[in-house]
């Protein structure tokens, strides 16, 4: 069960009936905040997957590794800074 649900099953609460449970608005935003968030996640792990860059758990990119010290992916690099700033556009757009 994901993490928005497990929210609205806790802040849902039975008024007469027990079929039709309610919620509060603000509730029922910060679940889809919440669920907004899981599927950001998400997106950026399948995108690392997908990375030129990635290949088997390490950053290929050698501007960044020179940068961070490493190899070891962060999740930090200019792909992945670009995804997330695309997620944060379509969010901000709601």
């Amino acid at each position: 069960m994901s993490k928005a649900t497990d929210f609205i099953n806790n802040k849902c609460y039975q008024l007469g009936n027990p079929i039709e449970p309610l919620i509060f608005k603000a509730d029922a935003l910060e679940a889809v905040n919440i669920a907004s968030k899981e599927i950001e996640e998400q997106a950026v792990k399948v995108y690392r997957q997908l990375c030129p860059c990635y290949q088997n758990g390490k950053c290929k990119h050698y501007p960044h590794n020179q940068k961070q010290g490493s190899q070891i992916c962060d999740i930090e690099c200019d792909h992945i800074s670009h995804l997330k700033k695309q997620l944060a556009c379509i969010s901000t757009d709601k």
